[in-house]
C-alpha cells in the first residue's frame, strides 16, 4: 500500500519537478514593460499617436512605463497589446499596438515581478515587527 501511495504522489509531482514548473500563461496575463524594447506592429489597421501613423510592420519602441497583456498565445510567442498611461509621439508606440513578443521574454519578466513583490512584502513585514506592529 505504501509503495502504491508513493507512485501515485510521484506521478503527480513528475510534470513539475522533471520539467520544471513553467508557468502557465493565459490570454489575459499582462507585465509592466521595464525596459525599451523596439516593436514591429502587427495592427491589421493603422495606429497613431500624437504625431505619426503606424501601419502594420511598421517599428515603434515603448518606453518603460507600459503594460504588455496577452491577447493570444502562438508556440513560443504571444501576441500582445502595449498600453500606456500617457499619450505619446514620434516614433513612441502608440496605446494599443500588438506586437509579437517571445515568451520566455514574457516569463522571465513575471517571475522578476512576483520576486520583487515577494521582496516588497518581506520587507513591510520587517518594518512592522521592527516598529512593534
Amino acid at each position: 500500500m505504501g509503495k502504491l501511495v508513493f507512485a501515485v504522489i510521484l506521478t503527480a509531482l513528475l510534470p513539475i519537478t522533471a520539467f520544471g514548473a513553467e508557468p502557465k500563461i493565459k490570454k489575459g496575463d499582462s507585465i509592466n514593460v521595464d525596459a525599451i524594447y523596439k516593436a514591429e506592429v502587427k495592427n491589421l489597421e493603422v495606429i497613431r499617436n500624437k504625431t505619426r501613423e503606424f501601419s502594420y510592420g511598421d517599428m515603434c519602441h515603448f518606453k518603460q512605463d507600459g503594460t504588455l497583456t496577452v491577447i493570444a498565445l502562438s508556440g513560443d510567442s504571444l501576441l500582445v497589446r502595449y498600453s500606456a498611461d500617457q499619450e505619446v509621439d514620434g516614433s513612441l508606440c502608440p496605446n494599443g499596438v500588438i506586437l509579437f513578443y517571445p515568451k520566455n521574454k514574457f516569463i522571465e519578466a513575471t517571475e522578476e515581478q512576483k520576486r520583487r513583490i515577494d521582496e516588497t512584502l518581506k520587507e513591510k513585514e520587517l518594518i512592522k515587527k521592527l516598529l512593534g506592529r
